[in-house]
């Protein structure tokens, strides 16, 4: 796991979080930068000030008392982007040493032990485009650059082919909107997705709605109670454009569905930190890593299907039965969906 990762540096660890607990989860991780930091290891500590927004400042503080270097990612700085919101930093990444890195859905706190969440551990040359990733974010936090390894380290017991992709506001074109739409676009038999929040635009509603039409076996496990209620509201509304159309959607019935992954056929598998929401597709700072290797999609094969077996399809009758209240109230949430 990553506190063991952590207690296995040698030289140094990179973290980031978007949301920080101080709490025991919160407290345990930061107790391990702390002893590492005192062996002489050096530990970069990047958190977003919006995710962590209840996070006290004596947290850092201890961290940084002991030389370790925090910042947090400073979506507000400079004038214009004072009074700045969006743009936040949704990754949840850690490095050790440059050969060993983590990318997933965790964040950093008790209440996600009771999550469904889905983290990678990643050895070899993967681990340095996730360096990178931090690396860039940290320059862009504190105008610094990082002193870190560049030595590519083989992975010891496979040769599977990985790539992190970064995707945020600060990209040229939409990246993430494209990256997800092109995945969807190039499904022929399978297209399984895992995602806590279902507010897709409509470029996205086709793509899918094209998927399933064209024959592929299109599913999505959303949680089985939302934590935000708008959200939960405005994602009701997609239910016909989906299954009317032949998706096939399930709520996940055990926990809480935080994770976020996209199964394509036997081809590829991604695991990161994307939401199939406007946020996550425009406004955020996101990374995915994406795997084609036949061993590892047999892995997220199986795990999808203990997911599908612990959840329960959708109807149109589950929103149809609804009270005309609920559904107005839908369509308002609906209205608000760009801003959710």
């Amino acid at each position: 796991n990553m506190i063991s990762a952590i207690e296995s540096a040698e030289s140094y660890a990179l973290v980031q979080f978007y949301i920080v607990r101080d709490d025991k989860i919160g407290r345990r991780l930061r107790d391990a930068l702390v002893t590492k930091a005192r062996s002489g290891v050096q530990i970069y500590f990047l958190y977003d000030e919006i995710g962590s927004i209840k996070l006290p400042a004596a947290y850092l503080d201890i961290m940084r008392n002991e030389g370790i270097e925090v910042s947090g990612f400073k979506t507000t700085q400079g004038r214009s982007n004072r009074f700045q919101i969006t743009g936040r930093n949704h990754r949840k990444l850690l490095v050790v040493d440059g050969h060993t890195g983590f990318i997933g859905g965790n964040n950093l706190g008790e209440e996600y032990l009771d999550y469904r969440d889905t983290h990678l551990r990643i050895k070899g040359p993967a681990a340095q485009h996730i360096q990178l990733s931090f690396a860039e974010d940290w320059y862009w936090a504190t105008d610094e650059l990082l002193s870190v390894s560049a030595e590519i380290t083989p992975a010891e017991k496979s040769d599977q082919a990985v790539a992190i992709v970064n995707t945020g506001p600060a990209d040229a074109r939409a990246n993430c909107s494209i990256l997800f739409s092109t995945l969807i676009s190039q499904a022929r038999t399978r297209l399984w997705i895992t995602s806590p929040y279902f507010v897709p635009n409509n470029a996205m509603v086709v793509a899918l709605q094209a998927a399933a039409l064209r024959g592929v076996d299109v599913r999505i496990i959303l949680p089985d109670e939302a934590d935000q209620v708008l959200v939960e509201l405005a994602s009701f509304t997609y239910y016909d454009d989906m299954l009317s159309n032949g998706v096939r959607l399930f709520r996940y019935r055990e926990h809480f569905m935080h994770q976020k992954v996209i199964l394509v056929d036997e081809t590829v598998a991604g695991i990161g930190t994307v939401n199939l929401d406007n946020r996550s597709l425009y406004l955020n700072f996101e990374a995915t890593a994406l795997v084609a290797d036949a061993g590892f999609i047999k892995e997220v094969e199986a795990m999808l299907i203990e997911d599908l077996d612990n959840s329960t399809p959708v109807l149109c009758e589950h929103y149809d039965n609804k009270p005309l209240p609920y559904r107005i109230a839908t369509r308002i949430a609906r209205l608000a969906s760009p801003l959710l």
